[in-house]
């Protein structure tokens, strides 16, 4: 099996802003948002936003006054959700644009930065973390190529 990055755990200023956030912008991948069921390292329970058997973000309070920094060590510079269709880049592009994030770029094809027709788009949840969505619209290629 290929490894993949199951779950990622972010320090954000209101972890129930930020689930209310990203269960509506995966809504198409059928993301849920519950509070955790483990109690984190500083005793407190961080909400969790799931796609089942793929993918967790782990949302726990930030420091207060802090904000995200993406180049200070051990910071985020951003975190990508790979799909399996342009549909998908769309969707998702557009529900993460109507729960309040803002889009920096795409969705489209970056055929001068990327490979395998990648599609994809560039975004900022309401705390401003950037993330992106993508597919590979000629995976065939990377079949051949690796």
């Amino acid at each position: 099996m290929a490894p993949v990055v199951q779950h990622l755990a972010l320090s954000v200023p209101d972890p129930e802003r930020s689930a209310a956030y990203y269960a509506a912008a995966l809504t198409a991948l059928g993301a849920f948002s519950r509070p955790a069921r483990y109690t984190s390292d500083r005793g407190e329970r961080p909400h969790v936003v799931g796609v089942e058997h793929s993918l967790s973000l782990m949302l726990h309070q930030a420091d207060p006054g802090s904000a995200p920094d993406p180049y200070a060590p051990g910071g985020l510079h951003h975190f990508a959700i790979h799909v399996d269709d342009a549909r998908t880049v769309d969707e998702v592009t557009a529900a993460a644009r109507d729960a309040g994030g803002s889009v920096s770029d795409g969705p489209r094809e970056f055929p001068d930065e990327y490979r395998f027709g990648y599609y994809g788009a560039f975004l900022r949840d309401p705390d401003g973390i950037k993330w992106e969505i993508f597919c590979y619209t000629h995976l065939e290629q990377l079949a051949v190529t690796g």
